[in-house]
């Protein structure tokens, strides 16, 4: 049997409350990357109408409707995982029926 460098071993999953931890932090890494997807796209889309007042642009090539869509649905797509997340429930193991 493999032990760890402590010398005991595994039994099981870990705890109930280090899952859940672990879960809202993931949960709050997918908000924070819809956020940040979001911003890209409104930034892009602010690009775009600045390209067409001026005509002229720093970027050798002004983004695209396209590329502001597939940002907004990249943030939504993790936002939407990201509310699933959130429905499961994290719960401890059945005892056993008898």
């Amino acid at each position: 049997m493999k032990r760890g460098l402590s010398g005991q071993t595994r039994r099981g999953g870990p705890p109930l409350s280090r899952q859940r931890i672990a879960l809202r932090a993931i949960q709050l890494t997918l908000v924070a990357v819809a956020l940040v997807l979001w911003w890209f796209g409104w930034s892009a889309f602010q690009d775009i109408g600045t390209v067409a007042a001026n005509g002229s642009s720093f970027d050798p090539q002004p983004p695209s409707t396209g590329d502001v869509v597939a940002l907004a649905i990249g943030g939504a797509t993790a936002l939407v995982i990201a509310a699933l997340m959130g429905i499961r429930a994290v719960r401890g193991p059945r005892p056993p029926e008898i």
